[in-house]
This record gives C-alpha cells, structure tokens and sequence, in this order.
C-alpha cells in the first residue's frame, strides 16, 4: 500500500541526498523564506517543503499529476487537514509505544501487536475520511489514492486484522505445533490459533482426568523454564517476524503519507499567506525541454512580501525559442530581484507548484543552478574572484543539456575587461552546450559584445529609469547603456530613511 500523491507510480525518496547545489539555491533564491511560510512553524512541513521542492521533476506528466493534487487540496483544503491529523496521530502514537522489540520473539511479537493494534483503527478512519471526501477529487492520484484504500482496507479485512491482532495478544496462553525431528527433537514450530472448544467443566475444576496431556514447571526449576522459554520462542519466532513486518509496512505507510500531505499543507499555508496581500498566482504551464518556452505575465518574487510585507512590482517576459536573456539598466532598479523571481518560479513550477504571476510557461530545466555574486568574508581562504571561478567551475561540471542557470553580477569583483571576457567565454561555452542562461550584469563590455554578436538568440531587458531618475522596478525590453546611473543614488534616502552621499 502506498500513496502516490507525489508520484504515480513510485514514491518519494526522503532519505536521498539533496541535489547538487542546494546550499546555492536555497540562498541566492531566499528559498528559506518560502520555506518558512509553507511550515507555518512547523519543522516536519519545512522539511518536506525544502526537499520536494528542490528535487525538480523532469516530466511534464509528472508535473501535471501533481498540479491535479494541489488543486484538489486547494479547493478542498478541509480535506487536506483532516487527513493530514489522521496520519500524524498514527504516527506520533507509535512513538509513544514502550516495550521490548528487536531479536526476543515475544517482544517482537508484543511490540508488533501494539503499534498494528494503534495503526489499524487510523486505517479504518483514513479510508472512511476518503470515502466521504471522494466525490470532491478530480485527480487522478487522489481518486486512485482513495480506490486503493477501499480496495484494500475494506471492512472484511480489517475485521479479521481485529481478530486476529487479539488471538495475538495471547491472553489465554499459547497453543504451538511441532513434528518429532531426528535424535527425538521437535521441530517445524508453529503458533496455532487456539480451539474454540472449551475445556470441559470437570476438567476445568480438576475433578476429571484431563483429556489431554499436560505438565507443570516449577517455578524453582531454571533450567526446566530455560527451556520451556526456549520452545516457545521457537513457535512465536515465524509470527512475530510476519507480525513485525506487517507493522513495519503499515507504519512506512502513514510516515509517507504524512510527508506527502505534508508538503500539500505547505502549498495550502504558501498560497493562504499570498491570497492574505492579495497578490496573484497562476499555474505554470511547462513544455518538455526540446520545446523553447519562456514567457511570464506580471511575474514577482514571492519572497519580498513574504519577509517583509513589500509590495512587489510584477514584470512581464517573452523570450520563447531565445536561450539567452541578458538584464542590465540602472543600479537599484529591480535586476536582481526579476532574475530571482524567474528562477524561483521554474524551481517552484517543477516542484509542481503554482507561481507568484499573473502567468508563467516555459521549457522543463534538466536542472536549477545559480551563480550569485557574493560579499567577500571571512571564511574565503582566496579572494572573491576565485571563490566566484571555484563556483562556476563546480556549476558547470554538474550542468548538462537543457539546464537552466543564472548569473547575477558574476564576475564583477574584477575589472570590467577581464571580468566581461571571462562571463563571455562562460556563457558561450553554455550556450553551445545547449544551457539556457539568464544573466544580469553592469558591465557594458560585456552586454553590448552579446548585443553586437550573440551566440545564440537572445532577449535583452533593461531596468526602467525615469528622467527624473526615479526607479520604477520595471524591466522593459531596451538595449544596454554604457551607465548603470550610479551618481542618481547618492543623496537619495535608502529603505530605512536615511540619506547617503
């Protein structure tokens, strides 16, 4: 039993390692943030948040599946929650079991009995919350989620699950089976399920002989209950094996569906706190990645309102078929922040998410990669120029056809000549590897060479200036200027009211 609610047909590996250039994501792209609203506090939500969304799916099927789930769960959240509860009350119960457990057949067996004798009657429930709630889905996993509970789960066989979990708890002792094997000795040990025949009464009260053979240890003979302990554990060994596997099993399930649902509460908190500053989102429509897509209508970054309560500004996009765009304009004008909120949209988009836009399409991305420039620190053993060609090698080792990266500001702790050299022989070299690139840059060297002679098609925007110099944090389509209008922020007051210059 399984849920699928992430995959169709496989699940979630929680485990695995993160992807190669998390670290890298989550701070160029303020993922931390996102994350943060999605838990609502909560660690476990956090967690599944941090590792779906950054293992990126590769299929727009797998993208569509999930899409169809979150939109159940957002039209229904009610649904989610309850859901939810059920699988956390599961397994936050087995946590609170005591008991011997492990190689000691009787307490394996004990231990078994009472984590299927919690998680059971959480089955029942689960399945009877799916069955009221299925007439509310529309996906495919959450239909096919809740036939399999019924199928699977249905009153015939948890029943006998009851029964038999009981017959278990060996109340009334224990009832074993065996063959004579060589030199005398037993073997083919089984537990039996007891009679239904009661004993008689005159055997009972001891005033017949009894019918079948019986003897008594004395509770002084060690050795004599040594090796009564030895036979039984000798029958209980095959069932306590099945009884612990069957625990194990169910327990796995609940501890999937937990994160599974877990991320989809973290969808549900995410878009909860968006629709709170009424800012729009929108699902992203992805093409498969031999299909060049790459438009956006009012895209913005989620993360500023999130963190602070700033209104974002959106930005619109149309590059389809250029794999190439380049970003310039004046300082302080919104680069940084429109090439963050097209990264995060892609990443969030392959998580199969909704976005922060009006509107969003564009090619799947092999994989996510950034390449930020950085404030030198302490920590850096070389300088930042270094540190910015250490990173973009490690980058580019790991990038591969149909990747996506972006570049903000890379190598500007160099002069501008040799800086926009190195960035254009980078770039180039990507391109030709068939690597979408997203870069911005001040340097002028550099954007009006890509003007002059692309390497590939490409969309050039610019930051918008008024005349009077004011920043109205729009990137509109324009060719590069050879001044990023430094001189307009000095004596101007910076977002905490003081005034520099």
């Amino acid at each position: 039993m399984k849920p699928h609610l992430l995959f169709p047909d496989r699940d979630f590996n929680r485990q695995g390692e993160l992807p190669d250039g998390a670290e890298d994501l989550s701070q160029d792209l303020g993922l931390e943030t996102i994350w943060s609203a999605m838990s609502g506090g909560d660690r476990f939500i956090w967690d599944a948040a941090r590792r779906v969304t950054l293992e990126s799916l590769r299929t727009t099927e797998d993208v569509g599946y999930r899409q169809e789930v979150a939109r159940d769960f957002l039209a229904q959240p009610e649904d989610l929650e309850r859901l939810y509860q059920v699988a956390v009350d599961a397994v936050e119960s087995e946590r609170r079991i005591w008991g011997l457990s492990g190689r000691h057949p009787a307490g394996a067996l004990h231990h078994g009995v009472e984590v299927l004798s919690v998680l059971m009657p959480a089955a029942r429930r689960l399945r009877n919350l799916s069955d009221g709630m299925r007439a509310n889905w529309r996906s495919r996993g959450l239909t096919e989620f809740a036939g399999s509970l019924g199928r699977e789960l249905d009153d015939e066989y948890l029943d006998r699950a009851d029964s038999l979990l009981n017959a278990l708890r060996l109340e009334s002792g224990a009832l074993f089976g065996s063959s004579l094997g060589s030199g005398g000795g037993g073997s083919g040990y089984l537990l039996l399920r007891p009679s239904a025949r009661r004993m008689p009464l005159g055997e009972r009260l001891g005033v017949r002989e009894r019918s079948q053979h019986s003897f008594t240890v004395d509770p002084r003979d060690e050795t004599g209950l040594k090796a009564l302990g030895n036979l039984i554990d000798r029958g209980l060994v095959a069932v306590a094996g099945s009884v612990a596997e069957a625990a194990d099993h169910v327990l796995a399930f609940f501890r999937s569906l937990r994160f599974e649902l877990g991320f989809y509460l973290g969808c549900l908190n995410l878009h909860r706190a968006l629709a709170a500053q009424e800012l729009p989102v929108c699902w992203p429509r992805l093409a498969p990645v031999d299909e060049p897509r790459w438009s956006a209508l009012g895209l913005y970054d989620p993360t500023l309102p999130l963190r602070d309560g700033t209104r974002p500004v959106g930005n619109d996009l149309e590059a389809d078929g250029c794999p190439l765009l380049v970003i310039t304009g004046a300082n302080s004008g919104g680069k940084s922040t429109f090439l963050r909120s097209m990264a995060l949209a892609q990443l969030l988009a392959q998580a199969g998410m909704f976005v922060g836009a009006r509107g969003f399409e564009s090619s799947l991305a092999t994989s996510i990669h950034t390449h930020f420039v950085r404030p030198e620190d302490a920590s850096m053993s070389r300088g930042r120029l270094a540190d910015e060609l250490e990173r973009m090698s490690r980058t580019v080792d790991k990038v591969g056809a149909g990747a996506l990266l972006v570049m903000n500001e890379s190598f500007s702790s160099t002069n501008e000549l040799e800086g926009s050299e190195i960035a254009r022989q980078v770039i180039t070299a990507l391109l030709e590897s068939e690597v979408r690139v997203a870069i911005v840059t001040h340097f002028f060297e550099l954007a009006g060479g890509l003007l002059a002679s692309p390497p590939r098609p490409a969309v050039f925007l610019r930051a918008e200036r008024l005349p009077d110099g004011q920043r109205t944090y729009r990137l509109l389509p324009g060719e590069p200027l050879a001044t990023a209008f430094g001189s307009d922020l000095l004596g101007r007051p910076d977002s905490t009211g003081e005034v520099h210059g």
